[in-house]
Protein backbone atom coordinates (compact mmCIF):
# COMPACT_ATOMS: atom_id res chain seq x y z
CA UNK A 1 0.00 0.00 0.00
CA UNK A 2 1.11 3.31 -0.76
CA UNK A 3 -0.21 6.98 0.37
CA UNK A 4 0.67 9.82 -0.91
CA UNK A 5 -0.57 13.51 -0.66
CA UNK A 6 -0.04 15.31 -3.88
CA UNK A 7 -0.31 19.16 -2.84
CA UNK A 8 -1.40 21.99 -5.15
CA UNK A 9 0.56 25.49 -4.45
CA UNK A 10 -0.54 27.29 -2.02
CA UNK A 11 -2.27 30.82 -2.13
CA UNK A 12 -0.75 32.18 0.97
CA UNK A 13 -3.53 31.04 2.40
CA UNK A 14 -4.14 27.45 2.41
CA UNK A 15 -2.74 24.53 0.75
CA UNK A 16 -5.65 22.02 -1.51
CA UNK A 17 -4.15 18.72 -2.19
CA UNK A 18 -5.44 15.27 -3.11
CA UNK A 19 -4.92 12.02 -0.73
CA UNK A 20 -4.76 8.79 -2.59
CA UNK A 21 -3.86 5.43 -1.75
CA UNK A 22 -2.41 2.80 -3.91
CA UNK A 23 -2.40 -0.45 -4.22
CA UNK A 24 0.97 -1.79 -4.93
CA UNK A 25 1.44 -4.97 -6.61
CA UNK A 26 4.27 -6.96 -7.88
CA UNK A 27 6.11 -4.55 -10.48
CA UNK A 28 5.71 -0.54 -11.05
CA UNK A 29 1.71 -1.67 -11.26
CA UNK A 30 -0.68 0.78 -8.92
CA UNK A 31 -4.26 0.40 -8.53
CA UNK A 32 -5.93 3.66 -6.91
CA UNK A 33 -7.87 2.34 -3.50
CA UNK A 34 -9.41 5.25 -2.28
CA UNK A 35 -8.60 9.15 -3.24
CA UNK A 36 -9.83 12.69 -1.19
CA UNK A 37 -9.36 16.10 -1.01
CA UNK A 38 -7.01 17.45 1.47
CA UNK A 39 -6.73 21.22 3.40
CA UNK A 40 -4.06 22.20 4.87
CA UNK A 41 -2.28 25.48 6.16
CA UNK A 42 -0.54 27.23 4.01
CA UNK A 43 3.56 26.62 3.66
CA UNK A 44 5.11 29.47 5.81
CA UNK A 45 8.51 27.41 6.48
CA UNK A 46 7.14 24.97 8.82
CA UNK A 47 6.13 27.60 11.55
CA UNK A 48 4.22 25.71 14.42
CA UNK A 49 0.55 26.12 14.32
CA UNK A 50 0.66 29.03 11.56
CA UNK A 51 2.07 26.42 8.25
CA UNK A 52 1.98 23.41 6.53
CA UNK A 53 4.20 20.25 7.41
CA UNK A 54 6.90 20.29 4.79
CA UNK A 55 7.07 17.95 2.05
CA UNK A 56 8.95 14.32 2.37
CA UNK A 57 7.86 10.48 4.19
CA UNK A 58 6.65 9.99 7.25
CA UNK A 59 5.65 7.02 8.94
CA UNK A 60 2.10 7.39 10.28
CA UNK A 61 -0.01 5.53 13.31
CA UNK A 62 -3.75 5.05 13.59
CA UNK A 63 -4.58 6.45 17.32
CA UNK A 64 -7.61 5.63 18.89
CA UNK A 65 -10.08 8.52 20.50
CA UNK A 66 -8.45 11.05 23.17
CA UNK A 67 -8.78 13.94 25.06
CA UNK A 68 -8.01 16.65 22.51
CA UNK A 69 -9.35 14.26 19.52
CA UNK A 70 -12.46 12.48 20.61
CA UNK A 71 -12.40 10.09 17.76
CA UNK A 72 -9.90 7.89 15.96
CA UNK A 73 -7.62 9.48 13.95
CA UNK A 74 -4.21 9.59 12.52
CA UNK A 75 -0.92 10.58 13.82
CA UNK A 76 1.69 11.89 11.69
CA UNK A 77 5.08 11.20 13.17
CA UNK A 78 8.91 12.67 13.42
CA UNK A 79 8.25 16.09 11.68
CA UNK A 80 10.78 17.86 11.75
CA UNK A 81 10.56 20.74 14.53
CA UNK A 82 7.04 19.98 15.42
CA UNK A 83 4.79 17.30 17.43
CA UNK A 84 1.02 16.61 17.36
CA UNK A 85 0.22 16.65 13.87
CA UNK A 86 -2.38 14.55 12.78
CA UNK A 87 -4.94 13.63 9.96
CA UNK A 88 -8.54 14.46 11.35
CA UNK A 89 -11.81 16.05 10.46
CA UNK A 90 -12.07 19.63 9.32
CA UNK A 91 -14.46 22.01 7.33
CA UNK A 92 -12.79 25.03 7.59
CA UNK A 93 -8.61 26.13 7.18
CA UNK A 94 -9.56 28.27 10.57
CA UNK A 95 -9.89 24.73 11.98
CA UNK A 96 -6.15 24.09 11.80
CA UNK A 97 -3.03 24.38 13.54
CA UNK A 98 -0.51 22.40 11.30
CA UNK A 99 -2.57 19.16 10.77
CA UNK A 100 -4.02 17.59 7.97
CA UNK A 101 -7.83 18.09 7.32
CA UNK A 102 -9.54 15.11 5.04
CA UNK A 103 -12.54 16.02 3.11
CA UNK A 104 -14.94 14.23 -0.40
CA UNK A 105 -14.62 17.88 -2.42
CA UNK A 106 -13.59 21.36 -2.25
CA UNK A 107 -15.56 23.97 -1.98
CA UNK A 108 -16.46 27.16 -0.34
CA UNK A 109 -19.38 26.36 2.31
CA UNK A 110 -19.56 29.02 4.12
CA UNK A 111 -18.77 32.04 1.68
CA UNK A 112 -15.58 33.35 2.55
CA UNK A 113 -13.80 33.05 -0.78
CA UNK A 114 -11.30 29.89 0.82
CA UNK A 115 -12.49 26.15 -0.04
CA UNK A 116 -13.32 23.82 2.56
CA UNK A 117 -13.72 19.90 2.61
CA UNK A 118 -17.28 18.60 2.65
CA UNK A 119 -17.95 15.34 4.69
CA UNK A 120 -14.88 14.87 6.46
CA UNK A 121 -16.44 12.14 9.13
CA UNK A 122 -17.24 10.51 6.41
CA UNK A 123 -13.56 10.64 4.46
CA UNK A 124 -11.71 9.98 7.80
CA UNK A 125 -13.57 7.21 8.19
CA UNK A 126 -13.21 5.44 4.74
CA UNK A 127 -9.46 6.09 5.51
CA UNK A 128 -9.32 4.62 8.81
CA UNK A 129 -11.26 1.55 7.16
CA UNK A 130 -7.95 0.94 4.60
CA UNK A 131 -5.25 2.15 6.10
CA UNK A 132 -2.75 -0.30 8.62
CA UNK A 133 -2.11 0.20 12.28
CA UNK A 134 1.23 1.98 10.76
CA UNK A 135 2.42 2.84 7.37
CA UNK A 136 4.24 5.52 5.51
CA UNK A 137 2.97 9.10 3.85
CA UNK A 138 4.35 10.49 1.43
CA UNK A 139 3.70 14.34 1.07
CA UNK A 140 4.72 15.52 -2.33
Amino acid sequence: MEVVIRRQPDDGKQTLGDWTIFETSDGDSKKVVFSCKTLELPDKLNQHSISCIPKGEYECEKVVATAAIPYPHIWIKNVPNRDGIKVHRVNYVRQLRGCVGVGEKHIDIDGDGLKDVTNSTHTLDKIMAIVPDKFKLTIK
